[in-house]
């Protein structure tokens, strides 16, 4: 199985080529992002509530005339 290498100059082997990584298990994600997507999440959850009591307000008789 031939390896995938990636050109860094000034570490590796003589050539300068050091080998790709075959997993991303080991790669750890900065606590700032990590804080960052739990904020996307929780702002889009209170986006989609806000959109369903808008429609809410908006469609009362389209959502009952519907279920008689």
């Amino acid at each position: 199985m031939n390896a995938l290498y990636i050109a860094i100059p000034d570490q590796g082997d003589v050539d300068g080529k050091v080998p790709r990584r075959n997993s991303l298990s080991d790669l750890r994600i900065p606590a700032r992002i990590t804080q960052a997507q739990t904020g996307l999440r929780r702002d889009l959850t209170l986006v989609k509530e806000f959109a369903k009591n808008v429609e809410r307000e908006l469609y009362p008789r389209v959502v009952l005339s519907t279920v008689t």
